[in-house]
């Protein structure tokens, strides 16, 4: 039963594909009907490591955190990811709003998020924010584009971006003190700001806007320089809705109440147990004996 989880949840074969694997490696004869019910069943033994996990992220001092379009019955549907360096959380809600937002980290969630500048992410206070440095420089890359003056100012913030990675790639690699990081980035930043203001007055619409609200969210910048634990891209919840984005081509969405709670929880532990170092079949395995047992749920996590 595990491993038909497996090769639907994690290796992303339709229900008769695993039906048919299932055959031709045992010659068990299920029909398409029995291995969903096996990855019902399945989904009912990951529900308290949800919960675990759902626990942990919510009390983690920083998420990344971001969003996807799903399918239920044809119906858009949003998957939302939080991922730190201990678990990783889906939920898949109705909307890509702030009330989603909620409930994915936690009504009264006080750590910092990493994010993109989508609109429900601008709500939270300041002071817990970095916006993703990867999403500005993909919009310079874009403006840089733009003929006339638009692209030499791209160019010129384009290139303040990349002093700024080279001196945090300088502090990664301990080659700097987090001292030193704060100190070589306050001329980037300055430099960085001011060709902002310049972009306010260059007379392109579309830099001038982005240059506007760059301006407004500037405290958003510049948390990873100071904070411990803070990253200047929002990279880690990208990397994590990739697996999510190849099942949804795949699968197209799902149809019931019961799918959408198996990818979520799937999704959840299979990349929560790989941050712990532990064989996800294994784990899956250990989960449904506890089940058909009645015995405790095996903890995810090494230590409370």
């Amino acid at each position: 039963m595990a491993t038909l989880g497996v090769l639907h949840g994690q290796y992303q074969l339709s229900l008769r594909q695993t039906q048919q694997i299932a055959f031709d490696l045992w010659q068990l004869p299920l029909s398409v009907g029995g291995v969903a019910d096996s990855c019902q069943k399945t989904s009912t033994a990951l529900a308290a490591s949800y919960q675990e996990i759902e626990r942990r992220v919510q009390d983690h001092p920083t998420n990344h955190v971001d969003e996807t379009g799903w399918k239920r019955e044809g119906k858009l549907r949003w998957l939302w990811v939080a991922t730190n360096e201990a678990a990783s959380l889906f939920k898949l809600r109705n909307n890509r709003d702030g009330q989603s937002l909620k409930e994915l980290l936690g009504e009264n969630y006080a750590g910092l998020i990493h994010s993109d500048r989508h609109r429900p992410y601008l709500k939270v206070d300041a002071a817990r924010h970095q916006l993703c440095w990867a999403h500005l420089i993909r919009n310079l890359r874009g403006l840089s584009q733009r003929s006339g003056s638009a692209e030499k100012w791209a160019n010129e913030c384009l290139g303040e971006s990349e002093k700024l990675f080279r001196e945090w790639h300088r502090f990664k690699g301990a080659q700097i003190s987090r001292a030193e990081l704060i100190e070589a980035v306050e001329p980037i930043r300055a430099a960085f700001k001011e060709q902002l203001k310049v972009g306010q007055r260059l007379g392109d619409g579309a830099v001038g806007a982005f240059s506007h609200e760059l301006l407004r969210l500037e405290d958003r910048l510049y948390h990873f320089i100071k904070e411990r634990g803070v990253e200047p891209t929002n990279n880690a919840a990208e990397q994590a809705l990739r697996c999510a984005v190849i099942w949804r081509k795949k699968c197209f969405g799902n149809q019931s109440d019961w799918g959408e709670r198996f990818v979520e929880r799937m999704l959840s532990v299979k990349a929560t147990v790989q941050k712990q170092g532990r064989g996800f079949l294994n784990y899956l395995t250990e989960c449904l004996q506890a089940e058909w047992y009645k015995t405790p749920a095996p903890t995810i996590f090494a230590t409370p």
